[in-house]
Formats: C-alpha cells, sequence, structure tokens
C-alpha cells in the first residue's frame, strides 16, 4: 500500500503543468476539434456555401466557440486539483511533525516521571528535572515558553 505522500506527489505529477491531466485534456480537445469542424463543415454544404471562403473562418470560429474556453476551463480544473494537492501535502507534513513532537514529548515525560522517582537525585537534579515535566505540560497545551513566562511574570 503506497503512504499518503507518494500519493499526494503522484497528483502533484498528474496536475503539473504539462502533466497527464493537461495532455489527457489536449487530447480531448483536438477529438472534438475534429468531429466540430466536420459538423461546421456540413452545415456549409447543407447551405450551399461549400468551397467558397466562408470555409476559411471554421478553424477560427472552433477556437473562439469550443477552444478558448476548453484551455480557461482546463487551467481552471488543473490550477484548482493542483493547489488541493499541494495544500493537502503541506497538512500532512503539519500533521506528522505535530505526531512527531507529540510522541518526543510523551518519551520525555515518562523519562522525566522514571528519573523523579529516583530517591538518588540531587534537590538541583530534581527541581530541574520537575521544572522541564511542567514545560513539556505547557508545550502539550500548546503554550509557547515565553507565554508561560508570562504568565509566572
Amino acid at each position: 500500500m503506497p503512504d499518503v505522500m507518494s500519493l499526494i506527489q503522484q497528483a502533484i505529477e498528474h496536475y503539473q503543468p504539462g502533466g497527464e491531466f493537461a495532455t489527457t485534456r489536449a487530447r480531448q480537445l483536438e477529438e472534438k476539434r475534429g468531429i466540430t469542424t466536420a459538423g461546421m463543415e456540413a452545415q456549409l454544404v447543407g447551405r450551399g456555401l461549400a468551397g467558397t471562403t466562408v470555409g476559411a473562418a471554421i478553424p477560427a470560429a472552433f477556437e473562439q466557440q469550443v477552444g478558448a474556453p476548453w484551455r480557461t476551463q482546463t487551467e481552471m480544473l488543473r490550477g484548482g486539483r493542483l493547489m488541493e494537492a499541494v495544500l493537502a501535502g503541506a497538512g500532512f507534513e503539519e500533521r506528522k511533525g505535530a505526531r512527531e513532537l507529540e510522541a518526543r514529548l510523551a518519551r520525555e515525560r515518562m523519562q522525566l516521571q522514571k528519573d523523579l522517582q529516583n530517591l538518588s537525585l540531587s534537590a538541583q537534579e530534581r527541581a530541574a528535572k520537575e521544572q522541564r515535566l511542567h514545560e513539556i505540560g505547557m508545550q502539550e497545551r500548546g503554550w509557547e515558553r515565553e507565554e508561560w513566562e508570562r504568565e509566572q511574570g
């Protein structure tokens, strides 16, 4: 099973400019061009205008009516989905960092509690460890050291 960040990276690559999404949309537009221009030419034949200079305007009409709006929509979709993937990656990394900090603080808390139970600590060592244990508690509650010191001050 692939990890979350590799899936997010695949999505980012898919929606990058020139990526698979843009390539697929360009291919779909070319297919649409073939069908649409054939229909426009058939309309000219039906009106008796086949072979006239009016037919030369078909590529420009297609570009105006279909091509330009299609490309604009493609860029909006691609950009939006790329941004979603990038933000998902950033959010995942942020949560990962928070989880790692929580785990480190929990390990340190457990070690400090074990050390405090050891009766052979000097009074100074004991006070320093109790202070650190209190600081860890503040960090776990989301307080920064400066905020805690302001509260104490």
